[in-house]
């Protein structure tokens, strides 16, 4: 994953972010195991409202993960969601 998301000045946290898009393809995973729709759209919405902070910007500012890449990665992982919901399997 590290290699598909670029790192910047004044990104997104790291912490943030693995946690995010763990807590998504766990729940890619649950989805393949069984889980029901409502289970796993209520499961989807509250990991959506989860922010992911970004690093403090500024002259000394940290690098986190770029927040373009990050965006698009998560937006990938949840239209997996979707079409493993829609479809009934992954």
């Amino acid at each position: 994953m590290a290699s598909i998301l670029r790192t910047e000045k004044g990104g997104y946290s790291k912490a943030d972010a693995f946690r995010k898009i763990t807590e998504y393809n766990i729940l890619l995973a649950e989805i393949q195991n069984g889980l029901s729709k409502d289970e796993a759209f209520d499961k989807m919405r509250a990991i959506k409202e989860k922010p992911i902070n970004r690093v403090k910007e500024g002259f000394f500012s940290k690098q986190g993960f770029s927040v373009e890449d990050t965006d698009n990665y998560i937006s990938e992982l949840e239209n997996q969601i979707i079409d493993a919901l829609s479809n009934g399997d992954m």
